[in-house]
């Protein structure tokens, strides 16, 4: 309180503006975690009388709150938590279910029972310890503090149960660099090239494993976009044509499939960015158009169906199938195993190392925003145009 502007009267909260007469409450707000008194103050009253009634009920109503607060343990709000995140941030359930498994097995465990505005730094700090002996990744470690960071921020501006984020000020995990996990086209060509000759599988899966890798590789589409993809969702009328006539052919994506204990679920994508027009080359759309035209012998294809269906189930090829026959075919061409996930990633180190742009990686990968391209490939990239320096070099000496 500012005793030029205001000066004290019998009650200890009010004081009296020294000009205009009204009067000033001085209201506590309980304290933070480091023991210090939250203050603040309410203007305007015409009365002493008025500030003493306004004060009284303030007490009261802080006195009540407090009781409450000072129960509220760590795990009470979670599920309120999830909701919100699915109601009001529009989080798709399936990440929030992720984000629930994430709590209930690396933050419950630890924090479960504790009184939320009892949490300190020195327990954020224990956490962190008893995260790091778990043996996670780096990636992992960080979404796990992001997250629990996150939570202690709903609290504070959504619940009003506490007003500072303890973890604030809390040194966060070490992180080395991220090296991203791809593979070069030789070893892709060196992949392709086995499969032709391949004699276990039969050609229906050899045609569908090239497709996939293909299209992942050289078109940088997400696992779950891909065998989400429909027949409609191709511009070009694959059903009725016996060869490739454009030079270009755009495909739409307009769904994800997500995978889970009771099988595919549908989502409208990744990120906003994900719903988008993705153009391909014709000698890379041959792979899934001969894929398509050789299932047209065992499937009555229509418009809407998925393209990537298991003729005998009338399903959606699960990952775990698709995944055991690249496998197989790794294995076979002695070539490194790799996820799926990891062609996209290739895709994107194959156009840095064809000397296009990070800003061109991004585009085409369909990232929200560049820093997560520069988290990615900022180390590739580098190491590409040092190459390119060493390459140039050479003709100078």
């Amino acid at each position: 309180m500012n005793l030029k502007i205001y000066e004290k009267t019998k009650y200890n909260n009010i004081y009296k503006h020294r000009k205009n007469g009204t009067y000033a409450v001085d209201l506590s707000l309980g304290y933070n975690q480091f023991g210090k008194r939250i203050r603040t103050t309410k203007t305007g009253f015409s009365t002493e009388k008025e500030a003493k009634l306004f004060l009284n009920s303030q007490d009261e109503k802080n006195k009540s709150k407090n009781i409450i607060v000072n129960k509220i343990r760590f795990k009470d709000l979670l599920e309120e938590y999830f909701n919100w995140c699915i109601d009001f941030k529009k989080v798709k359930e399936e990440t929030v279910r992720k984000k629930r498994n994430r709590f209930m097995h690396n933050m419950c465990p630890f924090f479960d029972e504790m009184i939320i505005v009892k949490i300190s730094e020195q327990d954020i700090a224990d956490w962190q310890k008893w995260i790091k002996a778990k043996n996670f990744t780096d990636e992992t470690n960080r979404t796990l503090e992001r997250q629990l960071s996150a939570y202690l921020n709903w609290l504070i501006k959504y619940k009003k149960i506490i007003t500072y984020n303890p973890y604030q000020n809390v040194e966060k995990l070490k992180m080395s660099k991220k090296e991203i996990e791809y593979r070069t086209l030789e070893e892709m060509k060196k992949l392709w090239e086995y499969i032709i000759i391949d004699n276990k599988y039969p050609e229906e899966v050899k045609l569908r494993i090239i497709a996939i890798t293909k299209m992942l590789f050289f078109c940088g589409f997400r696992f779950g976009e891909l065998i989400g993809l429909k027949i409609k969702d191709i511009d070009y009328d694959i059903l009725n044509n016996t060869k490739i006539n454009d030079e270009e052919i755009a495909i739409h994506i307009r769904q994800t499939l997500y995978y889970g204990k009771n099988g595919y679920s549908v989502e409208n994508g990744k990120t906003y960015n994900s719903l988008d027009l993705l153009y391909v080359g014709k000698n890379v759309f041959k792979s899934l158009f001969d894929y398509i035209k050789y299932m047209q012998k065992l499937i009555n294809f229509k418009n809407d169906d998925y393209i990537f269906i298991n003729p005998e189930t009338n399903k959606v090829f699960s990952p775990e199938t698709l995944r055991k026959q690249l496998n197989y075919f790794q294995e076979k061409a002695n070539i490194p195993h790799t996820k799926f996930k990891d062609l996209r990633s290739s895709h994107g180190t194959f156009l840095l190392s064809t000397n296009h742009s990070i800003d061109e990686v991004k585009d085409r990968l369909r990232h929200t925003s560049s820093k997560t391209t520069e988290k990615y490939y900022a180390t590739f990239y580098e190491k590409t145009k040092r190459n390119l320096a060493n390459d140039i070099d050479k003709y100078a000496a």
